[in-house]
């Protein structure tokens, strides 16, 4: 298990800059004999992450398109309006797909943590 936890954290900080720098300075080291809690709490952590950066790629994309609306570069510029509205459209496909995958993993922390809260309480 800790050459797979390694390979996967050396993959992310190998492709995310900013994710990578976040997981170099948590020095968690995950092995088989870590307790459930540490897993669970690790999970927690990166899946929160995740919902982090899709909601700042969603808040990305809406201020790109309130600046691209406000600027009117269409008007100045009509060679490239077929590009912003291809780039509209394409913001508004990545949006849903970002807000999905939010959604998602806000609501499988949200399951997971009724989970281990109802198992404590059953052994208590």
């Amino acid at each position: 298990m800790q050459k797979k936890v390694g390979s996967f954290k050396n993959n992310i900080k190998s492709s995310s800059i900013i994710l990578g720098w976040i997981l170099s300075n948590v020095n968690v080291e995950i092995t088989d004999s870590s307790s459930q809690f540490l897993l669970f709490s690790y999970n927690v952590f990166l899946g929160s992450i995740v919902s982090f950066f899709c909601l700042l790629s969603v808040l990305g994309f809406i201020i790109t398109n309130f600046i691209l609306e406000k600027v009117d570069i269409e008007k100045k510029y009509p060679r490239i309006g077929k590009y912003l509205n291809r780039f509209k459209k394409l913001a508004l496909f990545y949006v849903i797909i970002d807000l999905l995958i939010c959604l998602l993993w806000l609501f499988l922390l949200v399951f997971a943590s009724l989970i281990i809260i109802a198992k404590i309480q059953l052994s208590v």
